[in-house]
């Protein structure tokens, strides 16, 4: 990573750390496990013990074989995401009650949602898809974008609408850089028929 990204992703970890810590432990239950067989480290330096028997069955972006090169499970693997999103995202790995995501904060649940696509907990994914599209009407652009980007055509068709009186510049600075030319299409094609 270039000096530029490490400092942009380090600011980006620490805004969500601290805000979001306090919330998820209100959702969450620890996931620490002793006899766990891998360890993730969030990008705030939070370890997560879990299970490689439960990333096989519950997810595909895990690969077993990608990751636990020590059979005592004394690697530590990094990822990108802040330790309120891991949290709850381990959680749908495991039978147990699910977190509530009805009182999370919108910019958690996005999280949660792009790291359920990322690693593919299934599990996570559908609802967290649910809730996603429940909040277009306050975070249009955001859902837009996790919509066109995971190919969620009904959230992206309710979405598309409701982001044409955005300024140009706040889109595009928003949007993902794949799906502008799509989005300056579809707003076009609104503004001629209406």
């Amino acid at each position: 990573m270039t000096s530029q990204v490490q400092a942009t992703h380090s600011k980006r970890c620490k805004l969500h750390t601290y805000s979001r810590l306090a919330q998820t432990q209100l959702t969450a239950r620890p996931v620490n496990f002793p006899d766990s067989d891998i360890a993730f480290r969030s990008c705030d330096h939070r370890i997560f013990r879990v299970h490689v028997r439960n990333l096989e069955t519950h997810a595909e972006g895990f690969p077993p074989a990608a990751f636990c090169a020590q059979e005592d499970g004394s690697e530590v693997v990094d990822l990108s995401e802040p330790a309120a999103t891991l949290e709850l995202l381990f959680q749908y790995m495991y039978p147990q009650r699910q977190p509530d995501l009805t009182a999370l904060e919108f910019s958690l649940l996005a999280d949660l949602a792009e790291a359920a696509e990322k690693y593919q907990v299934y599990a996570a994914m559908d609802i967290c898809r649910i809730f996603m599209g429940n909040g277009l009407q306050d975070n249009a652009l955001t859902v837009l974008n996790y919509a066109v980007r995971h190919d969620y055509r009904d959230i992206a068709d309710e979405a598309a609408p409701l982001t044409i009186s955005l300024p140009l510049e706040e889109v595009a600075t928003h949007m993902h850089p794949t799906y502008m030319g799509s989005w300056v299409r579809i707003i076009y094609n609104y503004r001629y028929l209406f």
